[in-house]
């Protein structure tokens, strides 16, 4: 019997499973443009809920301030009417 052997090497192979290599390459990226994508959503989302809290403070200390002034409003038109 007659065997053959074909051995491939270098460029020869990078020719024969070029498309291969391709989508191989095409699903890592992929993966990692998933990965990166969900990191900067994720980072967004820490981003907002920080800002959300930040504006809950300012809310908070100038709503009880104005709310006293309010209420020393309405007692001084009570006692000067």
């Amino acid at each position: 019997m007659n065997e053959v052997e074909i051995s491939l090497t270098g460029m020869d192979y990078f020719l024969v499973h070029g498309k291969d290599i391709m989508f191989l390459c095409f699903g890592f990226s992929t993966l990692i443009l998933a990965v990166v994508i969900a990191r900067a959503v994720w980072m967004a989302v820490r981003l907002m809920r920080k800002i959300d809290s930040l504006t809950d403070i300012v809310i908070d200390y100038l709503y009880k301030p104005l709310k006293f002034v309010h209420t020393i409003e309405k007692f001084l038109r009570k006692k000067f009417e």
